[in-house]
């Protein structure tokens, strides 16, 4: 309780979004890898809402880091409700009446919108950090649009493919030597968003 109090409201924000992050796991139950927690955490104190995130692997999985950001309405009920409908479609090929096709295109319109505004103002953050990034030597940080629902952040150049067909494509020690590269660039965005949250009023 004393420790709680003696925290500053900025540190107490970090401390909530690390518990918060300390709860999720996905469909197979595993908690979010280590070498990306952090980027979430920063991520989370700085207002964004992050849906999926991966470290990056050599051996499963996709070989960069990767974070999934949305915007609030990834939450509500309308958006949900139209995730279930989307669904059914894909699934059944079913037709739906003209007035409910386009009450759904006008919420997937609304969504995009605000999705491109949660994408602008990474973009804003990514032109801050990414020239350090490249002196470094290191790929910069990119967003790609990731369906009509969340932008994906990821390091510029990581290949494109499923894990399967990258791993049939590149060599080992290539994925390895970019792997490394990447979590490195990660690393130096998510320094800068925890600094960056610190020293701002």
């Amino acid at each position: 309780m004393e420790r709680q109090e003696s925290l500053s409201p900025k540190q107490l924000k970090w401390e909530q979004a690390s518990q918060d992050i300390e709860k999720i796991t996905d469909g197979l139950g595993r908690k979010i890898d280590e070498g990306i927690k952090e980027s979430v955490i920063a991520l989370n104190v700085h207002d964004f809402i992050t849906e999926a995130s991966c470290e990056g692997h050599v051996d499963r999985a996709l070989p960069f880091p990767w974070i999934d950001v949305a915007s609030a309405t990834v939450n509500d009920e309308r958006y949900l409700e139209l995730r279930a409908k989307e669904k059914v479609l894909q699934d059944s090929n079913a037709k739906l009446e003209q007035l409910e096709m386009e009450e759904i295109t006008t919420k997937i319109k609304n969504i995009m919108q605000m999705n491109l505004k949660e994408k602008a103002r990474l973009l804003l953050l990514l032109a801050e950090i990414n020239p350090e990034i490249e002196a470094a030597g290191l790929p910069q940080i990119t967003i790609s649009s990731y369906g009509w629902n969340w932008s994906r952040i990821q390091p510029e150049g990581a290949p494109k493919g499923k894990p399967s067909e990258i791993r049939k494509k590149v060599p080992l020690e290539q994925i390895e030597k970019q792997l490394q590269a990447y979590q490195e660039s990660m690393r130096m965005f998510t320094n800068f968003l925890k600094e960056k949250f610190f020293k701002e009023n």
